[in-house]
């Protein structure tokens, strides 16, 4: 056994969590005297003991935390907090809303768990919602006097004072601890922007990522394509596009019980999907307006699903019998007239991939030290910013499935932004009911950019002899669940930041908004997402730059992919002009 110069526990299994925290900066320490000497087997012996000593106190840490971690959800479960006033549910007695769950902070006291915190500024939902997925925080390394390898953290301010303590480290330590860092095979350039806005491209060649950080999403069994619940995820997909496992047996039924429990129509409803939880731990920027779909964790890369969501209804339709026809006359089966048996066809499949969306923020250590409000500001708002990209590049996806729009003309006596653009969704609807012989009660999803709401409110006012200055989001709702559709008003898509100049968001103020739209419709779970189970916030250390104090980098990067599990998907242009009809309806 390698001999350390300080005292190594002999069974480290007994070792408390004092004296474990403590062996680790030791262990460092101890490894980096060899840097600059000559390397020999006595060296590689150091290190290799180094390494497999620093490995199984990281594990045994790693181990205790999950252990603590995993005790405090199980008595956040098992001991419910009861509410002043109860959730009124239609179709039962009434529930409890969720309790507010807590964990036992490594440092002492009660803090609020991570997933409460993602939800502190989210109305409680009813009791009888479907098990939720969460989102916890993990100190990727060691940071003597604050925080240890695997363990839970409980703010996001813990995460951002785990990153200025690796930026920090850099100031002091000019190898980069590459003993401990994790290589990055991912070229990276930073770019600088001067006074005048000219931006210039700095390759950083020599750089190495260290872990600070790790968000880990926590799925139920049946929403995981985990190796042994499916060789590809398909089943798990289709499950979780499933619309009977929800609240009330449909999205519908879902989404109107949320609704009616206080939830913002802007945010996410329906699915309980968690795709806001992991960023809403800044809880500073606004994450309304993301699209909502069933999300998996994905364990692995990608997914073989039928190509375009497999065949529709038309392909049997027009398939069976005799191209289709399927009647034989008296006469034609006396003559005994050949029937046709249809080929089942071999469908193609189409391999999936995650693709990644990230952030890169570089700045100096001058800056960390001198000005540490402006990192942090920047380091938040990026971590917001980021999902509304992904939600940009989803929703894009679903659009070019549908492409090219179909466009629905206004009607030529007057039509406003409230009849334009409701019988424009009904017709939707109903051929896409038609096309699939869809069960009347069947649900569609119909995705608008958040900006109609205001032009339905405002073809409201004008309408004479009817009360509809006061329209609400409720109202709204009811207007197209009549209709059999639940609506999603997200931004992110026909906007300024998406593109759109007359849009809004942009820098100029507008004086009008657009007068017609575009809306995507699709059966309830058509579209999935599949999601990585783990996300990182790492720091970059570039030592080509570093020795003149210049930069040092923020890296998160999140994967993701959208899964079509129905082969109905359409894009559509309706009219939404809140002055197409003025003094429709004259008092009586």
């Amino acid at each position: 056994m390698h001999e350390f110069p300080f005292a190594v526990p002999t069974d480290l299994s007994l070792a408390s969590d004092e004296e474990l925290s403590a062996l680790l900066p030791l262990i460092r320490e101890y490894a980096g005297t060899f840097a600059g000497t000559t390397a020999n087997a006595d060296v590689v012996t150091a290190l290799q003991a180094s390494r497999d000593l620093a490995r199984e106190v990281t594990t045994i840490i790693t181990t205790r935390n999950e252990v603590a971690s995993l005790n405090a959800d199980i008595d956040n479960v098992t001991t419910p907090i009861p509410t002043a006033a109860p959730v009124e549910n239609e179709d039962d007695d009434g529930g409890e809303e969720d309790p507010e769950p807590t964990t036992a902070s490594a440092r002492g006291g009660r803090n609020p768990s991570v997933r409460n915190i993602g939800r502190r500024n989210t109305p409680e939902l009813p009791s009888d919602v479907v098990d939720q997925p969460t989102m916890t925080m993990h100190a990727a390394m060691d940071i003597p006097g604050k925080f240890t390898t695997g363990q839970r953290l409980g703010s996001f301010a813990d995460a951002l004072a785990a990153m200025g303590d690796q930026l920090e480290r850099y100031s002091t330590n000019r190898d980069g601890a590459r003993s401990t860092a994790r290589l990055n095979k991912t070229r990276v350039n930073a770019v600088q922007e001067d006074m005048s806005g000219q931006r210039t491209i700095i390759p950083m060649d020599s750089y190495t990522r260290h872990g600070v950080v790790q968000f880990r999403r926590s799925y139920p069994k049946d929403l995981r394509s985990d190796l042994d619940n499916n060789a590809n995820g398909y089943s798990v997909a289709r499950h979780a596009a499933n619309e009977k496992r929800l609240p009330g047996g449909s999205l519908l039924e879902s989404y109107r019980r949320q609704i009616k429990a206080g939830r913002s129509i802007t945010a996410a409803a329906g699915w309980c999907a968690p795709s806001e939880t992991l960023y809403d731990l800044c809880s500073l920027d606004s994450l309304d307006g993301i699209l909502e779909l069933p999300e998996i964790q994905a364990s692995r890369g990608g997914f073989n699903i039928p190509a375009n969501g497999g065949p529709d209804f038309g392909t049997v339709w027009n398939g069976i019998g005799n191209a289709g026809d399927t009647h034989l006359t008296e006469a034609e089966v006396i003559a005994d007239t050949q029937k046709v048996c249809y080929d089942i066809p071999c469908d193609g499949f189409e391999d999936n991939r995650l693709g990644v969306d990230y952030v890169c923020l570089t700045g100096s250590l001058l800056q960390q030290r001198g000005y540490p409000e402006a990192v942090q500001w920047y380091t938040e708002r990026a971590l917001n910013v980021l999902p509304h990209k992904i939600n940009m590049g989803v929703i894009a996806a679903i659009a070019a499935a549908g492409a090219p729009a179909t466009v629905i003309p206004s009607d030529p006596s007057g039509d406003d932004a409230i009849s334009g653009l409701l019988s424009a969704v009904s017709l939707a609807v109903a051929d896409a009911k038609y096309r699939n012989r869809m069960s009347f009660s069947g649900t569609l999803e119909v995705v608008l950019p958040m900006w109609v709401l205001e032009q339905l409110r405002a073809a409201g006012t004008r309408r004479s002899g009817v009360d509809m200055v006061g329209i609400t989001d409720e109202q709204i709702v009811d207007w197209f669940a009549m209709r059999k559709a639940v609506p999603r008003f997200v931004y992110d898509w026909q906007d300024s930041y998406s593109g759109l100049a007359t849009g809004p968001g942009g820098a100029t103020p507008l004086t009008a908004l657009p007068l017609t739209v575009q809306f995507l419709i699709y059966p309830a779970g058509t579209w999935v997402k599949a999601v990585q189970p783990v996300v990182s916030l790492d720091t970059i250390y570039d030592s080509s730059k570093l020795v003149t104090n210049e930069y040092t980098a923020v890296f998160v990067e999140d994967g993701w992919a959208g899964l079509q599990m129905c082969p109905l998907s359409r894009l559509y242009t309706a009219p939404v002009d809140p002055s197409g009809v003025v003094g429709c309806c004259p008092l009586s």
